[in-house]
């Protein structure tokens, strides 16, 4: 019976990757932990290396800003689309309604009225938002209600980086300990895993100046994550890795050890080629009462107090020596012929991690059209699945609350919209465009999608939105305006050159009659000599 047990232990993936006798798995200890432990208790210590590979390592920050660059680019703008079918609305009705709503918002998103802190708009703010959500694991934006002079809408981005929401030490510290409340990392949840409300400092946890060291009993606020409509307070931007997940991961956490070997790595290989380009002469002298050791420095080093005893190397530096001292220097071989194929093979490895190809990671591009295209299509794929999570956890409901103050206020016309939850989200409806993806080959690329468009397998809207990040409505009016122009300028023209070929003519008349006067005074006056 242990015989058949035994063998029962020891089948299905207790063979491979289950094993714990293979020499392979021996010293691997891992453990299924909960979200909570996993994540957010290293949290804090992922967030700061995550900051410090930005600050120092190109690959890193490369790829924090290709990846914004590629998701939200200048920014993603909003058009509204409302629901014609649930509003009973025609179609002309309906487009005046959305064109006379994106004037309002256009007015409100491109000023920095949208902001607290009165430094950004609407398109800034969202790209400083998805990058420290990048860099952090999340970010959260309060949306409170500012009245500020010559500004026509109180609502207000109020953008706090993730350090900020953090457990309370204050007098909100008695939560943490009533077991009724489940806090982690400044966030309360519920028994659904939703979020009830949120701890926030009022100061960053790292600010060591003033403000930070004058900390008192009330340096925490409690913010309810709804309020009692139903209203968003706070919007938390982050990407799920885990169902139960509670606070969002930085984009390098997998790759953190890779980044920092590289960046010591290339260190290593920028100083060890400095030093093999120095090139210094050392004087040995036979006779030591000929003085003492000196540095003479190179031109461009700077002079200052030298130990004489120092030995250094110098850019056309000349070194004397002490008596019956010899010189030997190892020849460091540098610049390393390997070092590019080693890079390139931690950088594809580095790509592989955090979902975006090698070539759009390093920005070259040197193979064959295909393969540049499919790079650039499968980092398309991954910069869409970002962008729809970045559109519903932050635009679209930044847009509604915005679209809900101006219905409030009269500005904007939207019947039923607040006694009807279902007629308000009719209103609401949006297309967020972006960026355009941009063309390696242009005349392949509008060819392919004229023809998608002629077998009815896409819409002009559509192509025209990746192709340029326009919209169709915008090019035809703009089309329009140009067409109108070139017309009146093509009739200006022509008007300009009939009016010259008359002016020409009359001239030519002219100067044929008086030819012929002058010519008739010519024969008068032969006539009058015969005479």
């Amino acid at each position: 019976m242990s015989r058949i047990h035994s063998q029962r232990e020891a089948s299905g993936y207790a063979n491979s990757g289950a094993s714990r006798t293979k020499r392979a798995f021996r010293e691997w200890f891992a453990e299924g932990l909960a979200p909570d432990e996993d994540i957010t208790r290293n949290l804090p210590l992922l967030r700061a290396r995550s900051r410090d590979l930005y600050m120092s390592s190109p690959l890193a920050a490369g790829a924090i800003k290709t990846i914004t660059s590629g998701v939200v680019g200048s920014g993603l703008m909003v058009h509204p689309h409302v629901d014609r079918e649930v509003l009973g609305l025609s179609d002309t009705q309906a487009t005046e309604w959305e064109k006379n709503v994106e004037r309002e918002w256009l007015a409100y998103s491109e000023s920095t009225a949208c902001d607290a802190q009165r430094s950004m708009n609407f398109y800034q703010m969202q790209r400083l938002v998805f990058m420290s959500a990048l860099m952090s694991g999340d970010c959260f934006v309060a949306m409170p209600y500012i009245e500020r002079p010559n500004s026509h809408y109180s609502l207000k981005g109020y953008l706090i980086e993730g350090d900020r929401i953090c457990n309370p030490t204050n007098k909100y510290s008695a939560d943490l300990c009533d077991l009724s409340k489940d806090i982690r990392e400044g966030i309360e949840i519920g028994d659904y895993g939703e979020a009830k409300s949120y701890y926030i400092a009022k100061f960053h946890p790292g600010d060591y100046s003033g403000k930070r060291a004058k900390f008192n009993g009330d340096d925490f606020v409690k913010v309810e994550a709804y309020g009692a409509s139903g209203r968003h307070n706070i919007l938390h931007i982050m990407d799920y890795e885990r169902p139960g997940q509670r606070r969002g991961v930085p984009l390098l956490s997998s790759v953190l050890e890779n980044l920092k070997q590289i960046e010591r790595y290339d260190s290593s290989e920028l100083m060890a080629a400095v030093i093999s380009s120095y090139f210094t002469v050392f004087l040995k002298k036979n006779h030591p009462a000929d003085g003492i050791n000196t540095d003479i420095p190179s031109l461009n080093q700077e002079i200052e107090d030298i130990d004489p005893s120092t030995i250094r190397l110098g850019q056309g530096a000349i070194t004397t020596l002490p008596s019956d001292t010899d010189i030997e220097i190892a020849n460091p071989q540098r610049p390393n012929s390997l070092y590019s194929a080693f890079i390139e093979t931690q950088a594809r490895m580095m790509g592989a991690g955090i979902d975006l190809p090698y070539e759009m990671l390093v920005k070259h591009f040197i193979a064959s059209y295909s393969a540049s295209r499919a790079a650039q299509l499968e980092a398309n794929k991954a910069f869409r699945i970002r962008r729809e999570m970045f559109v519903g956890q932050f635009i679209k409901p930044f847009f509604k609350e915005w679209l809900l103050e101006a219905i409030c206020k009269g500005r904007v016309s939207a019947p039923g919209a607040l006694e009807d939850p279902m007629i308000f989200d009719a209103y609401t409806h949006i297309n967020v465009v972006g960026d355009s993806v941009g063309c390696l080959d242009p005349t392949k690329e509008v060819q392919a999608a004229i023809l998608r468009i002629n077998n009815n397998l896409s819409t002009i809207q559509q192509e025209a939105g990746e192709l340029n990040g326009m919209s169709a409505e915008d090019i035809a009016s703009q089309r329009e305006k140009e067409l109108k122009m070139f017309e009146f300028i093509a009739k200006a023209t022509a008007k300009s050159s009939d009016t010259n070929s008359k002016t020409e003519n009359q001239e030519e008349n002219t100067n044929k009659d008086e030819d012929k006067g002058d010519e008739e005074q010519v024969d008068n006056a032969d006539s009058n000599t015969d005479k």
